[in-house]
């Protein structure tokens, strides 16, 4: 049986450092949200807009890395965890990659006004890690998964998911 935490554990803000390193603490597999900035850095972030889980206002995409890197994401969920900050992918394959035994990814599009998404970055991401065997790939959008599956490396333990939900706020 595998558990995964959704978006890190509930003893930190969620898509953070806190988060993720409490559930690999645990042996918990982690489930994460990946978005590209304005200037194509992958970060773990769920939704939108900032405002709702930083100090930030406007959405990711509209941002670069370094104006996310001045936000804190920890303070709205405790004092304790002021100056967290909005983890990049590539620190999540880093820190967690050998750390959990599954890491599930969930691909956003861009927008919702647009089938642009950012699978392929985040496939060759972690391929360019090693890491494809310890990865799940998941996204609310069929065309996400079709490419992912039809531009990975051939690796026999590929998984890669769609789910058949339709939620309003899963762009």
């Amino acid at each position: 049986m595998e558990v995964y935490t959704h978006r890190g554990i509930g003893l930190g803000p969620e898509q953070t450092h806190a988060s993720f390193t409490a559930a690999a603490a645990l042996g918990i597999n982690i489930e994460a949200d990946v978005r590209k900035t304005r200037d194509n850095v992958l970060v773990m972030f769920h939704g939108h807009p900032l405002a709702k889980t930083t100090n930030g206002t406007g959405e990711i995409e509209e941002k670069t890395y370094a104006e996310l890197e001045e936000l804190d994401a920890g303070a709205w969920y405790d004092k304790a965890f002021k100056s967290e900050k909005i983890p990049t992918f590539e620190e999540l394959l880093i820190k967690y990659g050998s750390w959990v035994e599954r890491i599930d990814v969930e691909i956003k599009k861009m927008n919702k006004n647009t089938p642009e998404h950012n699978g392929i970055d985040v496939l060759r991401k972690v391929e360019e890690y090693d890491l494809v065997d310890r990865f799940l790939f998941t996204s609310f959008y069929p065309q996400v998964i079709y490419d992912i599956k039809t531009n990975r490396h051939p690796k026999p333990n590929f998984n890669a998911k769609f789910h058949r939900h339709s939620f309003s706020d899963c762009y």
